[in-house]
């Protein structure tokens, strides 16, 4: 599936909430791919692909930061109601204020369903 999003958040002018300073106030879009496949009645893949642009709206110079994720996971169903998972993860991340960031994980778990 293909999945886009526009996120805008402000502080209400004159609110009693509102940080000292305006690193909150940003707009952030993105999108992502989903691709998933059944391999067999107990084997299914997924894999994804997002991409998020942040950007600060009241800086004279706005903050700015882009992460893209890259996610492989394989499920395999061991019980009528229970999952086990393994995959691997790649995010980057690029910022004009922080420093860069690359992360690469793997992660393996299960899922029960009550």
């Amino acid at each position: 599936g293909i999945t886009g999003f526009y996120l805008r958040t402000e502080d209400l002018p004159n609110s009693i909430f509102a940080p000292t300073d305006d690193t909150l106030n940003n707009s952030q879009r993105g999108a992502s791919l989903t691709f998933s496949r059944e391999l067999s009645p107990l084997i299914s893949l997924n894999a994804t692909l997002g991409w998020t642009h942040t950007q600060g709206l009241t800086q004279a110079d706005p903050e700015e930061a882009d992460q893209r994720t890259l996610r492989v996971q394989a499920l395999r169903r061991i019980g009528p109601r229970t999952q086990a998972y393994v995959g691997a993860r790649r995010q980057l991340f690029n910022s004009n204020r922080v420093g860069d960031a690359r992360e690469a994980a793997a992660f393996a778990g299960l899922a029960h369903r009550f």
